[in-house]
Parts: structure tokens; sequence; C-alpha cells
């Protein structure tokens, strides 16, 4: 199914340029077909935002069904975003209230990172709630990925997801239990699909509430799920829509989070996913960004006068905390310090109060002569800083 750029969404073009089959309005216009109007709540954090809307529509342009597509991306105001994501979702995504008055086929709803153990004190269920509330009155099917799932089990059917000893994550086999149902149509008997969530819905507890259970995984249990009357609401715990990098981007995420304290431990590797090689480069990372924590270094630049003249150029280097006199700290960042440096080897650096120290006073007669004391420092940055925005780019 073709999709329709109705709108500057800018992963319109993105999906047009990986090879993806996007009409714009006008193009869409000459065609008398029939158009599905599909909304998308992506609750998704803002690293992730853009992602999982061509994630999604990846996955609807890839249907058999013969109609263009108009997708409506539109979010709650409650999650805490940045302002790069708050300037993306308020040029590119709709108001809840005009969807409303619009009107919906379908909706897709995506998952979230939550703090809270208790759904319902989040700040984003009684908007959640309200959309899903109208959701089921207005629209043909809504499709609820991960935490989605978890959060309108919870309003319907009054099940508490089941907190999981460890982060539930990887790629997974998974088995058809009802093959005979129109979502299973030409899946395979066994298929793999990602996972990655920190809770847990059981099979019993969903059957229980006379939910059908129709794909499931011996080691991470129930996949995807529908309501009892079989189509209009579908829940997913897994990710169906994550791409092929979605779990090593999550990965570094996780990594990032221990290396700045925020995780006691390093996290454990996706399963099913790494390979033996990849595993040895994180190992090989972390053990060195551990390492450069404890023993940090300064980064820093600055600039040297060319042979004497009147011109500059600009150095980066970095100094351990044996070749200075005070400590390293966050609190560095942005400051200056003087540097000794040779002037015909400007890479020999020395902090000045190290150099000072270091020298005779008969050697502290000789300095003026092939050394320089030079006081502008651009950037300060602990070595863990640098590793980390080395590593993103």
């Amino acid at each position: 199914m073709p999709l329709v750029a109705h709108n500057h969404l800018p992963s319109f073009q993105r999906l047009r340029d990986s090879g993806i089959t996007v009409l714009t309005r006008e193009q869409a216009e000459l065609d008398d077909g029939r158009e599905l109007h599909i909304g998308l709540l992506n609750m998704m954090p803002d690293a992730a935002l853009s992602a999982t809307e061509q994630q999604f529509m990846r996955l609807m342009s890839a249907s058999s069904v013969s109609a263009k597509i108009f997708v409506y991306p539109f979010s709650i105001q409650e999650l805490d975003r940045g302002v790069a994501a708050k300037d993306h979702i308020h040029r590119h995504y709709f108001e809840f209230s005009s969807l409303m008055e619009k009107g919906l086929h379908a909706l897709i709803i995506t998952g979230a990172n939550v703090i809270n153990p208790v759904l319902n004190q989040e700040p984003i269920w009684k908007p959640l709630i309200t959309i899903a509330d109208w959701a089921k009155k207005n629209v043909a099917s809504t499709l609820c990925s991960c935490l989605a799932s978890h959060a309108l089990v919870k309003h319907h059917y009054q099940i508490d997801r089941q907190p999981l000893p460890i982060k539930r994550w990887g790629v997974y086999e998974h088995s058809v239990r009802h093959p005979d149902h129109p979502l299973m149509n030409n899946v395979s008997a066994t298929f793999h699909a990602p996972h990655s969530r920190w809770n847990t819905v059981t099979r019993a507890q969903l059957e229980q509430a006379g939910l059908t259970v129709l794909a499931e995984s011996k080691k991470v249990g129930v996949h995807l799920a529908v309501s009892a009357d079989q189509f209009r609401i579908v829940y997913t715990q897994g990710h169906p829509e994550y791409d092929a990098n979605s779990l090593l981007k999550e990965y570094k995420r996780e990594v990032f989070r221990f290396l700045s304290g925020e995780l006691e431990n390093a996290p454990p590797y996706p399963e099913n996913y790494l390979p033996d090689e990849a595993k040895e480069i994180a190992d090989a990372y972390i053990v060195k960004a551990t390492e450069e924590i404890k023993n940090p270094a300064l980064f820093f630049s600055y600039s040297t006068q060319d042979n004497f003249g009147a011109g500059f150029t600009r150095r980066n280097t970095y100094l351990k905390p044996a070749d200075l006199s005070f400590s390293i700290d966050s609190s560095l960042i942005g400051t200056s310090f003087k540097i000794i440096y040779s002037s015909t080897k400007p890479d020999m650096v020395m902090e000045e109060g190290m150099f000072i120290s270091s020298l005779s006073d008969e050697h502290l007669e000789k300095i003026h002569k092939g050394l320089k004391s030079f006081a502008i420092v651009w950037l300060l940055t602990v070595s863990y800083t640098h590793l980390t925005q080395q590593t993103k780019a």
C-alpha cells in the first residue's frame, strides 16, 4: 500500500529515499482508490521518536491491501520531552482533538518509557486512557505495542503486569497458537520477534480475562493477543516494528546509563542478537570507559602562536591527573588554566603549575628560552564525556 505524504513530516522523505512508495498529496488525489486513515500515538522517547514513525509506516507500506495510507502521528503533552522533540511534534504532529473530529479507521499506540511501577499513577495514564476509550468506540481496530498493551489490559480487565528480575530483551522464537486466525494468515508456524521490557503479562492472566493468545515464546511468554471479539484491540508485548539496529541503540543507551552511574551494573547483552565479535568490542569499550572514569584525563583545546608571528593554530590534547597540580572533576568544564608548550614542538604540553614545580631555581631562570606560556583554553571535559561524544558520532 502506498503511503501519502499529506504534511511535511520528514519521515516521509526518508522513507521515499529508502525505496518506499510515498505519494504526494497531488498524486494521491489522481487515484480514486480506497483510503485508510490511521492514527499513530507516538509515546516513544525523544531518541526513538522519528525512528518509530518510520518503522510503523514501513510496515504499513508492506501490506498487500490495495489502499492509500494516510498516517496521522500525534503524542501526549504530559510526556517529558526535550526542546528538539517538542519542536518536531509542534511542526509535524496532529492534535488529538482534530483527529477525533476528522475520524480514523484504525489506531496504533506505541510503547513508552515510564518510571512508576504502578501504571495508573503515571502522568500519561489519564490522556492515554481517554484516547483508548475514544478509539474503542470510534475506530475499527487498535494495535498496542509493549507498554501500551500493559496499560490497556489493566484498564479494560484490571490485569496488573508483573515485574521481571532482569530486563527481558533480545530476539526470541515464537510459536503460532491459532493458525486459523486472520492475523496469522501466511505467518510461519514459528517465527522470531524482538522484545524489550522489564515487566510481563502472562498467558494465564490474559486467557482468564477472555483474551485469545495468538503467538507466544517458551522463553519470554506472550507476544501477540487479541480482545475477545478477535479484532478490535490487538496486544503485543514485543516490538514488531523494530529495525535490525533498534536493540543495538537501546543497548548503547543502557551502557551509557551504567557509565554515568545511573545503573549499578553493566547491562546484559540483548539475547540472541549480538555476534561474539560485537560482544568483544562492547566488553573492551566498557572496560576502557570504566577505567577512564576511575582515572580521568582532562581534554582541552589551546592555541599556539605560529613561529612567534601573528598566526595561531588550534590544537587538541589531554593531560592525566599526574600531569596536573589540581584535581579533575566536572566543574572544570568551560574553565581555563595556564599551560606551557614548546615553541619548537607545540604538541609538548604541561600544566604550568606542574611544570614549574618540577624545575630547580636554575632551570626557572632559563625557561624563557624556547618555551612559552599560553592561557587560552577553549574546551575542557573529562575523558568519559569525550569518549561518549566520539562513540555517539
